[in-house]
């Protein structure tokens, strides 16, 4: 058995994400005060802020002291109440919350981020290992959790699901017997893959990844003509299964660890194992109850009210995390007076406190979001099951059907039901459009709202009784709650609220989700092939070489799928927006040779066929040099001397000088076809320079001159200048 072609990623054989001793959760203890220290902007919702810990991630300072705060980016202040209704800014769609299917792909890269996955999801990963070609095959294996898992649900290899026997080989056509794939969760005891210990010298029984979840895959090199109709990208595929996350999430009300989804079991192994933060794990059952709770969605079937479906990476901030928790389930999380984090998941919860006038000082009032253009409706971006795990568009929450229409999108990306997208919108949506908002200045009434509902729980919803508000007390949501700084009044923010926000009836309130299954494969309805490839260079780049790939348009609901390669290197692909008629390709090597070939892609990763492959080779310097100013001959001895000035402009690099030989005496025309290089000449623009030809044979000599630039573009040619020797 061949040995050989082994490429070890040290750095991706990481050590396991957390130590086991920090996976038992212990019941809360009161400590010393402590707040959440985060960073909010009223206007763009939560901003980088992290936790100040010491230790492990996240944990706790044991000195951190009221009225501490980190300075962040707008503000810096001691949040100590957040609900989900403050940061629908957060929840557009941006770059630092990765889109569902950005983590289908499997990459390499020498240093990489810890992954942790919840629930259920459709994700790739890192490559820890990857070989060259061994007795016709590529070994890789992809970290997919740096954690134990319950395992893979389903196998997907680039866009199409796949089955595998007991032993890992692919039998779905026309991979059969040219993949395989094994699967590890991180349990206790995990061994090395035995077909890598088999085929690598290199790997021994140390490279197990233990208390990691992976993949361990081979693909067989296909015949040349075989390539694209096997692998359908021409190479080994990227390994993105459907894989049930964390198994070691502790409920509370069993006793017992194990997978879930439950949006608050989650949670609170977050917010406790991750982030080191205390639990009241009695709480923590209260509100799994919740999430819990059967409802029912528009077709009549049941579902639990909230869960959490997503994948976190070790570079994101605690506030990114939290957006993505809140969000998912219209939460609110706070820090109780005894140093404990606590948490609600979204529900009404009629109004037990009443805040006054002198409670409140420095008040502001202003109305909802009913400007020259205010959001008439909500579209919730969720992970879509039944649309291959992708991110999906939800139906619209309208909150004005009468108004020109607005649409605003929340990237929730942990939300895996469209019932759950529009049981989340609602409250955002009509929060955002409440009759009043209040911002007001709060002295010690800040200590009653964050611990005064019993049990030191907090009040999410109050009613204030004020005299701009009328005579009755109007009930309002808390949706952000400061500690003053040294010790000064707090901050606290309110949204007018009522039962019927949260209340859903999904017969009358949850509209038809999109018609993402309308392209479903048939044999009638091909994707139509993309034509019209064509790659020209780019002029006028200043030296950068740069190719334009441009083809014809293609219907709106398709969207362009590029492929572009290096001659004899990897592809790599390009998704391109829908309506996209062209690509500019940068960071070229000068005078290499690109290839490229495109194809249509459907909503639902329905693909078409590629088109013919189209070469180009890239120039950076597409400017001719310019002519040369002087070019003479003269002959010594036998010798010729070519002497020229180049050029006074222009990226000059070289003069090729060319020569054609005839009889003594000749007088007929001179053919730079009979031509033949003597000599490459560098020199510089504007320079004098010659060349002596030493000793050419007796006879007629025709000379020409042609400038050339550094990328081989040509000049215009001078000559021909004749001399005769003897």
């Amino acid at each position: 058995m061949g040995r050989g072609g082994l490429t070890l990623h040290k750095s991706l054989l990481f050590a396991a994400l957390l130590a086991t001793t920090a996976l038992t959760p212990a019941r809360a203890e009161a400590g010393p005060v402590a707040f959440l220290a985060g960073v909010i902007n009223a206007a763009t919702g939560l901003a980088g802020g992290v936790l100040a810990a010491t230790g492990a991630v996240g944990a706790w300072s044991a000195g951190f002291a009221v009225g501490q705060f980190l300075t962040g980016t707008f503000i810096g202040k001691a949040l100590v109440s957040l609900a989900a209704s403050a940061l629908v800014s957060a929840l557009t769609p941006q770059p630092r919350m990765l889109a569902p299917s950005e983590q289908f792909n499997t990459f390499s890269q020498p240093l990489s981020y810890h992954e942790r996955v919840y629930g259920t999801v459709k994700k790739g990963g890192v490559m820890g290992f990857r070989s060259g070609i061994v007795d016709h095959k590529r070994h890789w294996t992809v970290t997919v959790a740096a954690h134990p898992t319950e395992g893979p649900v389903a196998h997907w290899l680039d866009l199409r699901e796949v089955e595998t026997d007991g032993g890992g080989a692919v039998l779905t056509e026309p991979l059969t017997d040219h993949m395989s794939i094994r699967t590890y969760t991180g349990a206790g005891g995990q061994a090395a893959d035995p077909e890598l210990l088999a085929q690598f010298d290199r790997i021994t029984p140390a490279h197990d990844f233990a208390g990691h979840s992976y993949a361990a895959l081979w693909a067989k090199k296909p015949p040349q003509d075989k390539a694209l109709e096997i692998y359908t990208q021409g190479r080994e595929p990227s390994y993105a299964p459907v894989w049930r996350g964390w198994n070691a999430i502790f409920d509370p009300r069993t006793g017992v660890y194990g997978w879930s989804d439950n949006w608050a079991l989650v949670f609170a192994h977050e917010l406790s194992v991750v982030w080191g933060l205390p639990v009241d794990w009695d709480r923590v059952a209260e509100e799994a109850n919740i999430c819990d709770e059967v409802v029912t969605d528009r077709d009549g079937h049941s579902r639990a009210r909230y869960t959490y479906n997503h994948a976190l990476t070790s570079d994101q901030s605690f506030a990114d995390a939290l957006a993505t928790f809140l969000g998912a389930a219209n939460g609110m999380i706070w820090q109780r007076t005894d140093g404990v984090v606590d948490f609600y998941a979204g529900r009404w919860m009629e109004p037990e406190l009443t805040l006054t006038a002198d409670s409140l000082f420095s008040l502001s009032f202003t109305d909802g979001d009913f400007g020259l253009s205010p959001v008439t409706e909500y579209v919730v971006n969720y992970r879509e099951p039944k649309n291959g795990y992708v991110e999906t568009p939800s139906a619209g929450f309208v909150l004005d059907a009468q108004a020109a229409q607005n649409t605003q999108e929340l990237a929730i990306y942990s939300i895996d039901s469209h019932n759950q997208a529009l049981r989340v919108a609602k409250p955002l949506g009509l929060a955002r459009r409440a009759r009043r908002k209040v911002k007001a200045a709060i002295g010690l009434a800040l200590y009653e709202v964050i611990g005064g509902r019993g049990a030191g729980l907090a009040h999410r919803f109050v009613k204030l009784a004020h005299p701009m508000l009328g005579p009755d007390p109007v009930a309002f949501e808390v949706s952000a709650l400061r500690m003053g700084a040294q010790g000064g009044a707090g901050e606290i923010e309110l949204i007018e609220s009522a039962a019927g926000y949260w209340s859903f009836d999904a017969a009358t309130e949850e509209p038809e989700p999109p018609a993402y299954n309308s392209d479903e494969v048939s044999e009638d309805d091909p994707v139509v092939p993309v034509a019209g490839l064509t790659g020209v260079v780019v002029d006028g780049t200043g030296g950068v070489a740069q190719i334009k790939w441009a083809w014809d348009a293609v219907d709106a609901s398709l969207s362009p799928v590029l492929r572009i390669r290096q001659s004899g290197e990897a592809w790599s692909e390009v998704v391109l927006t829908s309506g996209a008629v062209e690509h500019i390709q940068s960071g070229l090597i000068d005078g290499a040779t690109y290839e490229a070939q495109i194809r249509a892609r459907t909503s639902g990763y329905r693909v078409g066929q590629w088109s013919d492959q189209v070469s180009v080779q890239a120039v950076a310097n597409t400017a001719a040099p310019d002519a040369h100013s002087s070019f003479a001959l003269s002959v010594s001895g036998g010798d010729v001397t070519v002497s020229f000035t180049a050029g006074p402009l222009g990226p000059y690099q070289l003069t090729r000088i060319l020569r054609a030989d005839y009889t003594a005496g000749y007088s007929g025309s001179f053919d730079i076809a009979d031509a033949a290089l003597v000599q490459a000449e560098h020199g510089l623009p504007g320079a004098v320079d010659q060349w002596v030809d030493t000793a050419p044979a007796a006879g007629m000599h025709a000379y020409w001159l042609i400038p050339v630039n550094a990328s081989g573009v040509v000049g215009p040619v001078s000559g021909p200048e004749t001399i005769e020797t003897f």
